[in-house]
């Protein structure tokens, strides 16, 4: 950890380390953050929030968010999955990722419905 606080890493390897961190120790919901009472001992064993992370890596929580919904995306695939056992193998999943969700939002603007009007045009 002393080389993400000294910022020796790379975003693409803070990226990577927090997905197996996310992985390995998983990350707690919101709805699990807000049962969760203040007067409540502190356990040590609990699973790490998004802030947790965000702190750890020394980022913002808004980057946890976008990093663990690749994630997610990415462990969905089996062959993502597979592939992102490396910070080479990673970066190719999540490129995969953004390229199947940028043509999906393009294939829904596009769609026949959306470009026809339902106006009349009278003179």
């Amino acid at each position: 950890m002393k080389q993400v606080e000294r910022g020796h890493w790379t975003n693409e390897a803070k990226e990577y380390y927090y997905a197996k961190r996310a992985e390995a120790l998983g990350v707690r919901n919101r709805e699990d953050s807000l049962k969760q009472n203040s007067t409540d001992v502190s356990n040590d064993t609990t699973v790490p929030s998004q802030e947790d992370h965000a702190d750890a890596l020394g980022v913002s929580r808004p980057t946890i968010a976008r990093w663990e919904k690749d994630r997610k995306e990415i462990a969905e695939d089996p062959e993502l999955a597979a592939k992102a056992t490396t910070l080479e193998g990673y970066k190719e999943a999540k490129k995969a990722v953004r390229t199947d969700v940028k043509q999906s939002r393009e294939k829904a603007c596009y769609t026949p419905s959306h470009l026809s009007s339902n106006r009349t045009t009278s003179y």
